[in-house]
C-alpha cells in the first residue's frame, strides 16, 4: 500500500475541461438526484483520458454492503490493489 494524502477540492475548482465535461454530464443525468441511475451511464461520453481516475460503488441497502462495480487503474496503482468486483472495506485507509 502507499501513503495516500488526499484533499477535497470543491467541483467548482476542478481544472481541465475533460474534467468540466465530465461533471456536466453527471449533473445532467442526476438532475436532482444525488447520483443518476447506472443504466442511464454511457462512458462513451466520458474523456477517455480521465476513466482510469474514475471509482463507481454500486450500493445496497439491506443487507447493506458496497462493492466496486468499477475501480480506475489511476486508483489500483495508487492503491496497491485492485479493487472492481470487491469491497472498499477491503481498501487499508491511507
Amino acid at each position: 500500500m502507499t501513503n495516500a494524502q488526499y484533499e477535497r477540492i470543491s467541483p467548482d475548482l476542478w481544472e481541465g475541461e475533460d474534467v468540466k465535461l465530465c461533471l456536466a454530464y453527471w449533473n445532467e443525468l442526476r438532475g436532482e438526484r444525488f447520483a443518476p441511475q447506472w443504466s442511464s451511464f454511457d462512458w462513451s461520453r466520458i474523456p477517455v483520458g480521465i476513466i482510469p481516475y474514475f471509482s463507481i460503488v454500486d450500493i445496497c441497502w439491506q443487507p447493506y454492503g458496497m462493492t466496486y462495480r468499477f475501480f480506475g487503474s489511476a486508483h489500483s496503482r495508487a492503491h496497491g490493489i485492485e479493487l472492481t468486483g470487491r469491497s472498499p472495506l477491503e481498501m487499508d485507509p491511507p
